[in-house]
């Protein structure tokens, strides 16, 4: 194309078109890329010298002209969201027979997207408006990906483009890629990132402080719940649109992906229990509906760990319980695999699964020997004194769950100690296969007195396992009690340092730096900030030691191993470093006090200095600045404090088990 005709295009010089004349000028060159110079100018978006190229153009064919990539000029105009340009484009076509128009509306490019694929995807809502009101069946047209316009706009949080696409043509297409459908992508894309979901759920109740941080990150960021979240202009929430979708496109819900997960499935997998209630209201059999692995949305939610959803399909569906996926598992084997003790909680307290506790899959494991293959000890000894469980149960390799406690590798010695500690029954026992040495034994005929000697052997070995069992429990035992007391004498060293940091704070208000006048005993230097400021942490410092002290005391009439016993340890600690922290900075603020006034005695050279009358707005400032060290302090405390307790935590539990 030539150069001149290419940047007139561009930038919207109609003058070139005047006086190069519609004789001398060839439309049908083109750029690198295939673009016409239709194709330029619908790229700037200029409408005036867009009339002018199709006015030179009188048989209108540069409208229907495609570049290398298959776009025509409508296909920029809508991409780019040029709708002055579009418009004027479907006029153009307007003036000529409805088949052209619709021809030109309906064109694809190499992707197979129309323009109204090209203006869906960039969000341009006017231009998507006008399209549709041209022609209603751009609206059931896909591209190579299988999307329809409906999709896109769905799957990319368009929520007003869909709205307007379902009352204007309520029987559109609603397929997706990958044999998705718009409640697929409506369920998947309305999850909440999975940074703050991530946070959201460690935060139990046990941890206060990553539910502060996570409620901090969502006001900070203004952040809310994808499922109570108003879309955009529209009035309603995004379970509302879902609602709506389900309306216009009922037979949605029961369609399986390539993946042969229907939107129940990925409702559950993200543990969006609002969804859940609303699909199963429609259609309560979706419960039973499997995947390609054979799951259900109950195995799905137990194997994601979602306590709420799970509980929800099994009061709504109790007999899902029973549901097997192709390794013949329940849901409660998933959820005992996960390690998440809550989940596993809900499915022990459901009568339900009363009788499938104990369970084999195809392997005979049954939910409890994967829980110890993948080393959950929490759950384990969560479930060690419940009598239904059958810690015996042999599976096809011959191995019971204490048989796999005792070989696995993600348990360390010490945990297995404890776990058979806590045990602690005469009727578990070691598998008959793992007591055997097969390496060392002879081999026994089988006449009777040969089969006595075996049996013999074998209660000999059987008896000889379960002392090895109470002697492990009993070394286990000695452990503790010896970590405890390792606990026991950090904590009176602890008490020795706070008495002593108490002491010295005490007499550091007695004695203060600088002393005090002769006449009525006050301090001399009560008026330097740095005094002040000394003040302060050495008042800190005397609270925190006798904090201390008190928590010392508290710990004496509780178990060290209890969770209560952890908080007073890790207390004791942190309020002493908080006092250490206090008195090192009242030691070097009370230098800089004594030094200053110093230097002020020296500059005065020794003659008589008028006495300085300090304004009362002055006074007034400095009890500001006064209140506002309080406040700051106060601040930089409560992060050490976060710090501190965490840190100290873990050394006691560290010290209290073996990690």
């Amino acid at each position: 194309m030539d150069a001149g005709m290419f940047k007139a295009a561009i930038d919207g010089n109609d003058g070139f078109f005047d006086e190069a004349g519609s004789v001398n000028l060839n439309l049908r060159r083109v750029t690198v890329e295939g673009n016409s110079v239709l194709h330029l100018a619908a790229k700037s978006g200029n409408a005036q010298i867009t009339k002018r190229i199709l006015a030179i153009d009188s048989q209108q064919s540069l409208l229907y002209e495609k570049n290398w990539k298959g776009d025509t000029a409508l296909h920029i105009a809508a991409r780019l969201g040029h709708f002055d340009m579009t418009k004027l484009l479907i006029t153009s076509a307007n003036d000529r027979e409805v088949e052209v128009k619709m021809e030109l509306l309906r064109m694809e490019n190499l992707e197979k997207n129309t323009a109204l694929h090209e203006a869906i995807k960039n969000d341009h809502y006017d231009i998507m408006q006008l399209l549709v009101k041209e022609d209603p069946s751009l609206t059931f047209l896909t591209n190579n990906a299988g999307e329809s316009p409906l999709f896109l706009a769905v799957d990319r949080g368009f929520y007003k483009i869909a709205i307007h696409i379902l009352e204007a043509v309520p029987e559109c297409s609603n397929v997706g890629r990958k044999s998705m459908n718009v409640l697929h992508a409506a369920v998947i894309r309305t999850q909440r990132s999975k940074r703050f979901k991530a946070i959201e759920e460690k935060a139990d109740w046990h941890s206060h402080t990553l539910l502060c941080i996570y409620r901090f990150l969502r006001a900070i960021l203004k952040l809310s719940n994808s499922e109570n979240e108003q879309a955009p202009k529209l009035g309603m929430t995004i379970l509302d649109f879902v609602g709506k979708l389900l309306e216009a496109c009922p037979s949605a819900i029961v369609e399986a992906d390539d993946f042969g997960w229907i939107p129940l499935h990925y409702a559950a997998h993200f543990g969006n229990a609002k969804f859940v209630n609303l699909f199963l209201k429609k259609n309560m059999s979706l419960v039973y509906i499997k995947e390609k692995a054979g799951m259900s949305a109950l195995h799905i939610s137990a194997k994601e760990g979602h306590v709420d959803v799970t509980r929800t399909l099994i009061t709504e569906c109790p007999d899902s319980c029973e549901l097997l996926d192709k390794k013949d598992r329940t849901a409660l084997h998933l959820a005992a695999e996960s390690g998440n003790s809550k989940l596993v909680k809900v499915f022990l307290q459901t009568l339900a699964t009363e009788d499938l506790i104990n369970q084999q899959d195809k392997e005979g494991n049954t939910p409890f020997h994967l829980a110890a293959m993948e080393g959950r000890y929490a759950l384990l000894m969560m479930l060690v004194k419940d009598r239904r469980i059958d810690w015996m149960a042999m599976n096809k390799a011959g191995m019971s769950t204490v048989d796999i406690i005792q070989s696995v590798y993600r348990l360390k010695s010490g945990k297995k100690e404890k776990f058979m500690s806590k045990l602690n029954r005469d009727d578990i026992r070691l598998s008959l296969e793992r007591i055997v040495d097969r390496h060392t034994m002879e081999v026994q005929t089988l006449d009777t007195e040969g089969h006595g000697q075996l049996i013999q052997e074998t209660e000999r070995n059987e008896t000889a396992e379960q002392n090895k069992v109470k002697d492990t429990a009993l070394i286990a035992t000695k452990k503790r009690l010896k970590r405890q007391e390792a606990i026991r004498k950090m904590i009176d060293l602890n008490f020795v340092v706070a008495t002593i940091i108490a002491s010295v704070t005490y007499a550091a208000v007695i004695q203060v730096p600088g002393g005090n006048d002769d006449d009525d005993g006050e301090a001399t230097l009560r008026e330097n900030k740095y005094f002040k400021i000394f003040m302060i942490f050495n008042a800190c410092a005397f609270v925190f030691s006798l904090l201390s002290m008190l928590f010392h005391f508290c710990i004496g009439h509780v178990s060290l191993s209890s969770s209560i016993g952890l908080i007073y340890a890790s207390l004791c600690f942190t309020f002493t470093q908080f006092s250490l922290l206090g008195i090192t900075g009242a030691f070097f603020l009370s230098m800089r006090a004594v030094l200053t006034k110093s230097s002020a005695s020296k500059s005065g050279g020794g003659g008589l200095t008028p006495p300085k009358v300090v304004p009362e707005h002055s006074q007034s400032n400095d009890s500001n600045v006064f209140i506002e060290y309080w406040i700051g302090l106060l601040f930089v405390f409560l992060i050490f404090a976060a710090v501190f307790i965490r840190m100290n935590k873990k050394l006691v539990v560290s010290i209290l088990k073996e990690s």
